[in-house]
């Protein structure tokens, strides 16, 4: 143990030549990052460092990262407790030869002495303690014991000829990780209620201490990996998998034998196969390929996972944008010290060689319907079940998907659903949910989603697709972004959505009422905070401005202009706190997209002008539509002023609410109900204070103005205006067919029908791509809100009944759509009306296109 500090040189000084003997062998990664800021230290505060054993290797490893960022070095001298300029350490275990004492309680800690110092008069500082874990290697080993993880496997009770041969096998993945500061001034202050003697308080901060190691390993560690077949046959004497093959048996008429071999089938097709030999290899490799195809990994927010209780499961939900997000994702994880999670993988990627690849980096794989299959269904919940019960973390996309549009898609529920079941009859193993929002200045697949888009079948993945895909790896994808969100914490929800949940539990044999729900309720809260952390990147600045202008081209100068405009209104009015901004200035912005995206510039003498190739469009507005949210509101407001000059107060602030439950569903937007009319007020006090609208008042009343025709201020507010594409237009859309519907009573066939009639017209009198106004997809999601919101009743799966309070969405819609569009839209269901249902049916077929 350690300790005492003198005013002289340090004597780690002495066993300088034994770390550059060994540094070659050692590479460490600190975690967290910025340790001054997160630690919370001040130049009056004296430091003493509380290490799990006392090992020269760990000490000297603590020496060396003190030297490089800045914080007190610990000091192996003995004369005084503290000086100036160093730190002491204390050690929880005593080392010997060759093990630690595992059983006897160290003969004495100098935390009373320390809580002695603070109370003595004059003494004006205060004395924090840092936990600081050290481990070899990260490996959590096997569960069975042999000679090799005894000799080159971190362990706590390592000996000091054992860590010598633990040093050689892992020092080149050594990680250390610093935990919070306790404060000894603020634990005796807290203890005010207790009367604790000091000597008690003492041996209090050593049980957490102890605690706190304890966790700190099993969330950098993990769990012990079994084998595959330990695995399976833990699955197979599941009570649920017995009658699950014994109804297969029944239902198929076949043995038990047979019905049991399906089941093992089954479970080799699902389970993982992790192995931190090939974690290893891939960490090498991964490096070295991020740093061939990235210009840097951008990780944000990351104190997010160390503000988790260790005790928790967690559970990963990222945005699934690309195939990169399955390797990018684990090792940034691995990379911020947390256990590599398994991670949920669709069947489709389960060939050879990346199947097992992936299956040794932690991938386990489910079909994409369960669909009369119980025994399939039954094997994988339990294996979910397994992964939660032993503690592996999971990652898993909730959409289901990889997006094609940039915007995230309606959450999938299902796993969701079976790892909330997994909390409910296991209450002692807390759940957290870390939302994550993943982005790319280039997504390697966005051309073949612009395919898909217009039509094109989707393509299986298989080995010919990884070898064409060589190509694309040739060029540089600009940056990735992790942006971690706030934590969710099951049992905080639970509460706040169904008070009484735990006393439900005992009443029900499956799952109770309330559950399904709540789940799609956490599916939807999950998907809003992926969005409040999301990173505004160049693509995604440069694509707002470009797709908001109909010829897709615009003067440089304007563009710089106006890009610098859209940064400057979301730093002014963030959409969320935890958003960042990974921008410079519009300049700035226009070089680093240059680099990833084919821009086109047309030079002249009055200026250049930089344009988008009819091609590349799709493509562009994947990017905008990843950021397109953070400007909801705002944009929204400025829509109204696209075709109006001057609209009353009380109007556009109705008009935005009637439309917000349409932008809150399909965007999933941050604000409920009872928060959205403030935020419709922020918005247009942002808008007013940039002097993008004018506020005018006569006659008792306040009207908005837009700004005058030749201010400059007026492009970019319609600009903003255009930044949300054509889902404003389309809702329009939507609106006019039900209004121009004469009879109350329709079915969603015959409405998809006129609507695509509607958007056929629209876009050939405005020019906007069909497929960008009409998605189909997105109908029953209208419907849908359309009954949430009171103007539909919904009488069977197919047909809805209107309300009268739907005719408030008429002057509404109206309001939002040109002169020229207006009234041919009006034409249009002015003869829909005189003939008494929709008629879209008739008149598509008339239709024809160059």
């Amino acid at each position: 143990m350690g300790l005492i500090l003198k005013q002289e040189k340090n004597k780690l000084n002495y066993f300088f030549w034994l770390l550059k003997l060994l540094r070659p062998l050692i590479r460490f990664t600190v975690n967290p990052k910025e340790l001054q800021e997160e630690l919370g230290i001040t130049p009056s505060d004296k430091i003493c460092y509380v290490l799990r054993t006392n090992s020269l290797m760990d000490l000297l490893v603590l020496w060396e990262i003190c030297r490089k960022m800045g914080l007190p070095e610990p000091l192996l001298n003995s004369d005084s407790m503290f000086q100036s300029k160093g730190a002491t350490f204390v050690e929880m275990r005593k080392e010997l030869l060759f093990s630690v004492q595992k059983h006897k309680t160290p003969h004495h800690f100098p935390f009373q002495s320390f809580f002695e110092m603070v109370q003595k008069p004059g003494f004006d500082s205060d004395v924090k303690l840092i936990p600081v874990s050290i481990f070899w290697g990260r490996n959590p080993g096997r569960d069975e014991k042999s000679i090799l993880k005894l000799l080159f496997f971190d362990n706590d009770h390592a000996g000091f000829i054992q860590k010598l041969f633990i040093v050689l096998a892992q020092g080149r993945s050594t990680f250390v990780s610093f935990g919070k500061p306790i404060s000894m001034t603020q634990t005796l202050a807290e203890n005010g209620s207790q009367n604790l003697s000091l000597g008690d308080l003492a041996k209090k901060v050593t049980r957490v201490l102890k605690i706190h190691f304890r966790l700190q390993r099993n969330a950098a560690l993990g769990p012990q990996l079994p084998s595959r077949d330990q695995v399976m046959e833990q699955l197979l004497r599941s009570p649920v998998i017995k009658d699950a093959i014994l109804d297969e048996s029944r239902k198929k008429k076949i043995s038990e034998k047979r019905a049991e071999q399906r089941a093992k089938r089954y479970i080799k097709e699902v389970i993982s196969n992790q192995k931190y030999s090939f974690i290893r290899i891939a960490d090498v490799f991964m490096t070295w390929f991020w740093n061939r195809i990235f210009n840097g990994v951008t990780i944000i927010h990351s104190q997010h996972l160390r503000e988790i209780d260790p005790s928790h499961e967690i559970i990963y939900m990222p945005s699934h944008r690309s195939h990169m997000d399955y390797l990018l994702l684990a090792y940034v994880l691995y990379y911020e010290g947390m256990v590599p999670p398994h991670t949920a993988a669709g069947v489709n990627l389960n060939f050879w060689p990346v199947g097992p690849l992936l299956r040794m980096g932690g991938a386990f794989y489910l079909r994409r319907t369960f669909s009369g299959n119980r025994m399939y269904a039954a094997i994988f919940s339990e294996y979910v079940h397994y992964l939660v019960g032993k503690g592996h973390p999971i990652k898993f996309y909730l959409e289901g998907g990889r997006s094609r549009t940039g915007r995230l898609l309606p959450g999938k529920t299902g796993l969701l659903s079976m790892i909330v079941q997994c909390y409910l009859k296991n209450l002692n193993k807390p759940v957290a949910f870390v939302p994550i929002y993943v982005g790319y200045d280039k997504v390697m697949e966005v051309r073949t989603y612009q395919s898909e888009l217009r039509g094109a079948k989707k393509q299986k993945e298989s080995i010919s697709q990884m070898f064409k895909a060589r190509s694309e790896l040739k060029s540089k994808f600009g940056k990735a972004y992790i942006s971690f969100g706030q934590p969710i914490l099951l049992k905080d929800f639970l509460d706040s959505q169904q008070p009484d949940w735990s006393s439900d539990l005992g009443n029900h044999d499956d799952k109770p009422k309330w559950l399904s729900p709540v789940v799609a309720n956490l599916a939807d809260s999950t998907l809003r905070r992926i969005n409040q952390s999301a990173v505004v990147s160049p693509m995604g600045v440069f694509g707002l401005v470009m797709m908001s202008v109909p010829a897709k081209a615009l003067p440089q100068e304007d563009l710089i202009t106006m890009m610098d405009s859209l940064v400057q209104l979301i730093r002014h009015a963030p959409y969320s706190p935890h958003i960042a901004l990974e921008v410079g200035t519009g300049q700035e912005i226009l070089q680093q997209v240059s680099r990833v995206f084919p821009v086109k510039k047309f030079q002249h003498p009055s200026g250049d002008v930089i344009y988008i190739d009819n091609s590349d469009v799709v493509q562009l507005g994947y990017y905008r539509s990843n950021v397109m949210h953070l400007l909801a509101l705002p944009a929204l407001l400025a829509a109204f002023f696209s075709h109006n000059t001057l609209i009353k107060e009380e109007t556009l602030k109705a008009n935005a609410l009637l439309l917000y439950p349409f932008l809150h569903k399909e965007l999933f937007l941050r604000w409920n109900r009872d928060e959205v009319s403030q935020a419709i007020d922020d918005a247009l006090g942002t808008l007013l204070q940039e002097q993008l609208l004018v506020l005018e008042e006569s006659d008792g009343y306040r009207f908005i103005q837009r700004p005058d025709v030749m201010a400059p201020k007026l492009s970019n507010l319609m600009i903003l205006a255009g930044t949300l594409g054509t889902l404003i237009e389309r809702c329009s859309i939507c609106f006019i067919v039900l209004l121009s519907n004469s009879q109350p009573k329709f079915r969603r066939d015959d409405f998809e029908k006129d609507c695509l009639l509607m958007a056929r017209r629209v876009s050939i009198l405005g020019g906007t791509p069909e497929a960008e106004l009409f998605e189909k997809s997105t109908i029953g999601q209208f419907l849908s809100i359309l009954v949430e919101n009171e103007y539909l009743d919904n009488h069977e799966s197919n047909e809805y009944v209107s309300k009268p309070s739907i005719i408030d969405l008429e002057s509404c819609a109206l309001g939002l759509l040109s002169q020229d569009i207006r009234q041919s839209v009006l034409q249009l269901a002015r003869n829909q009306q005189r003939n008494g249902s929709f008629s879209g049916k008739n008149e598509i077929s008339n239709l024809t296109f160059n």
